[in-house]
Order: structure tokens, then C-alpha cells, then sequence
């Protein structure tokens, strides 16, 4: 016969033992939920069962304001705990500040990159991060999931100079008529117009060609990251009619490099 003692020890035992099992079963019907891989799946797993850490006080014992664990405890000679030497904060990625901070934090996730890239309307500015994200080698993961027919475009504008097309898309106006009800001056002004526009035309497609056998090394990179992309097809199906004769001409530039 088991004593209260044993029976009540047995009795904690196996309600912790519960609730270790049913941590685990949520933690792996939680990532089989999020479709997580396999290492993913085995942290998640490993590390279910486990629980904050609380202080003295019986409070959380949360993590710095980087995210650095808790310090270690430190005892004096009598046995007394000491606060340890306060250590400078240091940002993630070891950078001291400025834009060279800002990119490498850019590089770290497809979602910082995207808000790095809507922060840099400019065309420089976003010329430059994309060079930072291949020289790093990351731009094919940053884009892996955040490629859509916007961000296609806008790479598109950004390589190929999309400044000269916008000037095409205007006409010029026509010159006015003086004589309103001839036709032979209507037609000779419509005619006009057209030749103009298809002038315009012209002239933003060569300056888009140039611009684009300028960035050739920096946009075959970036057709190659964004080729690679789960929603290429989706992204370039969406472009708009400029911005298919951009990858056209950017396409076509690359080739010939």
C-alpha cells in the first residue's frame, strides 16, 4: 500500500507529465497549422514544454531592449548576489548608426526590406539598397515572398530610368486652328499629334534602353532574383503596358551584356 505521501507525489508527477504531453501536442498541431519545416517544427517541439523564468520577486524576467537573455547572477565572497557591470547596448548587426545600419537591418527579412524601400522614394536611394541586397547575396530570399506586380514595376522604373516614359504619356498640345470648321486643318493637326506622340515614344524607349545597358550587371541580378520568386508569373502577368516594354528593353539589355 502507498502512502498519502508517495500517492500525492505520484499524483504531481503525473499532473506535470499531462501538461508537458498536451504542450506538446499543441505546439506540433500548431506548426503542422502554419505548414513550418522541419527544423522549424523540431524547435517548436523541443522547446514547448518549457516556461519564462521569473525573478526573486516572482516577476518575468524579461529580455534586454536588443533582445539579449537575461546576465547571469552575480555572487559576491559572502554569497550575496551583486548586479553585474552594466554593458553598453549594442544595436543588431554591430553597426554604430547610420545608413550602413539601416541596410544591413533592411537585409534581414523581405518585410524590412520592403519598408527600407517604400522609405526610399528615390531612385538613387533604392538603386543603392538594391545593390547593398546583391552584393550580400540576399535579394533572391528578400524577394521570395514580397514580389508582387507593384514591386515588379517599381524595380522595373527604377533600373530602366521610368523619369523619360512618364514625359511620353503627356502629348503635346495641339496648335490651335484658325479656322475650325476645315477639315484639311483638323486632319493635318491630328496627324500632327500623332507624329509628335509617336516622336515621344520613340525617344523615352532609346533613353529607356540606355538607362537600362547602363544597369545591366545591377539588373540582370535583380531579373534574376525576382525570376526566382514564388510569384514571378502572377507579378508579371499584372504589369502594366509600360512596364512590360521596360522588362522588355531591360531583358533585352542583359543579353547583350
Amino acid at each position: 500500500m502507498l502512502g498519502s505521501e508517495q500517492l500525492r507525489q505520484r499524483m504531481e508527477c503525473a499532473v506535470i507529465e499531462e501538461a508537458r504531453h498536451q504542450a506538446i501536442d499543441a505546439a506540433k498541431k500548431r506548426a503542422v497549422a502554419q505548414r513550418c519545416n522541419v527544423e522549424t517544427f523540431e524547435a517548436l517541439v523541443s522547446t514547448a514544454h518549457l516556461r519564462p523564468m521569473r525573478g526573486i520577486a516572482g516577476f518575468r524576467i524579461a529580455a534586454g531592449p536588443v533582445g539579449k537573455p537575461p546576465a547571469p547572477r552575480c555572487f559576491a565572497p559572502d554569497g550575496s548576489i551583486t548586479a553585474p557591470a552594466a554593458t553598453p547596448a549594442v544595436p543588431l548587426g554591430g553597426a554604430t548608426g547610420g545608413k550602413s545600419s539601416g541596410d544591413e537591418a533592411a537585409l534581414r527579412s523581405g518585410a524590412l526590406f520592403m519598408r527600407a524601400w517604400r522609405a526610399a522614394p528615390a531612385p538613387a536611394e533604392r538603386r543603392r539598397l538594391l545593390a547593398r541586397a546583391c552584393a550580400a547575396g540576399a535579394l533572391p530570399r528578400l524577394l521570395r515572398l514580397e514580389l508582387s506586380s507593384r514591386l515588379l514595376e517599381e524595380l522595373l522604373a527604377c533600373l530602366g530610368g521610368s523619369d523619360a516614359g512618364g514625359a511620353a504619356a503627356q502629348p503635346a498640345a495641339a496648335a490651335a486652328v484658325p479656322d475650325a470648321g476645315a477639315e484639311e486643318a483638323a486632319e493635318q493637326a491630328t496627324q500632327g499629334q500623332q507624329a509628335e506622340q509617336q516622336r515621344q515614344q520613340a525617344a523615352a524607349v532609346s533613353t529607356a534602353a540606355a538607362a537600362a545597358a547602363e544597369a545591366a550587371p545591377l539588373a540582370a541580378a535583380v531579373l534574376e532574383a525576382a525570376a526566382g520568386a514564388a510569384g514571378f508569373a502572377v507579378a508579371r502577368a499584372g504589369l502594366s503596358l509600360q512596364g512590360k516594354q521596360q522588362l522588355e528593353c531591360l531583358q533585352a539589355a542583359v543579353k547583350q551584356v
